[in-house]
């Protein structure tokens, strides 16, 4: 059984987009924390809420696959039970492709979703249209994968991956796409086919789905990718292989552009963002300022009405 629909916070939804476009080069990846309703009758998830997000640093970056430490997957748990949430699932990006998961995407899925059948899958398609598009183009997905294994004909009924669909081709899945088990002689190999699910913008009413928690989710961001930078570094400075003192300067010489590429493309917008933010929230406490005293002047005008009739 799979989830029915999922919800998600307009401010979780913000920073996963905001996340997605901070590189066009590698796909990014984080978890999705929240809670799930289950029906009452089985007790099977049929719900997915998604309240708040939290990227991850990737340990290798690459146009088509993310993969990040799984110390991350353990500090997640204890920020989500500190809120009072659960991680319900995980996000990543796919720049410059389709939203469509690809065989990879739908055995991951499937692995998580042995462990809790609630888990759920975002994928956030980043940079879709032209290079110079202002605002960039997103578009967001909800998916799990269904067991086709023991279905007839399942071998070959998985969803081409995304080079495949966008040439409009079906060819059967690669070795990749399946997850071989062993029971005594007899091998068993799991296909995973992705579905996707009714995916719903919600307002924010957890209290961590609230916009100071938006943006911290959003200062969390740039440390993660401050620590993917500096761990490259790390990587490279200490290679044996660089150390000459020219190769060392070059090394710090691209280090420090990384680090400026990375205020100029990701902090500095974020910042235009917070102060778009502050602008709304002042402009929301006049609005209720102007509101409050409406009501005042209503109150006091029916109190004068009651002593008149009083007298």
């Amino acid at each position: 059984m799979s989830l029915k629909e999922v919800n998600c916070g307009s401010n979780a939804l913000f920073v996963i987009g905001a996340h997605a476009l901070s590189t066009e080069d590698e796909e990014v990846m984080g978890l999705l924390l929240g809670k799930l309703d289950y029906d009452k009758r089985n007790g099977i998830a049929e719900r997915a809420n998604i309240f708040k997000v939290l990227p991850l640093s990737r340990t290798d970056k690459r146009a088509d696959r993310v993969e990040v430490d799984s110390s991350q997957l353990a500090i997640a748990s204890e920020e989500a039970e500190a809120d009072g949430l659960t991680v319900v699932g995980w996000y990543h990006s796919h720049p410059h492709i389709t939203a469509a998961p690809s065989h990879v995407d739908a055995q991951t899925q499937g692995q998580y979703q042995a462990l809790d059948s609630g888990f759920v899958g975002l994928i956030c398609a980043a940079f879709q249209g032209d290079r110079h598009d202002l605002p960039p183009s997103l578009k967001v997905i909800a998916f799990q994968s269904d067991d086709t294994t023991n279905q007839p004909g399942g071998i070959f009924s998985a969803s081409s991956s995304n080079a495949n669909s966008q040439r409009g081709s079906e060819e059967p899945p690669s070795y990749n796409d399946l997850i071989s088990t062993t029971r005594g002689a007899t091998t068993i190999r799991r296909l995973w086919r992705s579905r996707e699910i009714p995916l719903n913008l919600t307002g924010d009413f957890h209290q961590s789905t609230s916009s100071s928690s938006s943006l911290k989710a959003l200062a969390k961001l740039q440390d993660a990718l401050l620590q993917e930078e500096t761990q490259s570094f790390s990587f490279y400075v200490n290679d044996i292989t660089f150390s000459a003192t020219s190769s060392r300067i070059f090394c710090n010489a691209v280090f420090q552009q990384s680090l400026a590429l990375l205020t100029v493309d990701s902090l500095t917008p974020l910042l235009h963002v917070a102060a778009a933010k502050l602008i709304a929230a002042k402009k929301r406490v006049q609005d209720l300022k102007s509101k409050r005293d409406s009501l005042l002047l209503l109150l006091r005008q029916q109190q004068q009405t009651v002593s008149e009739h009083k007298e």
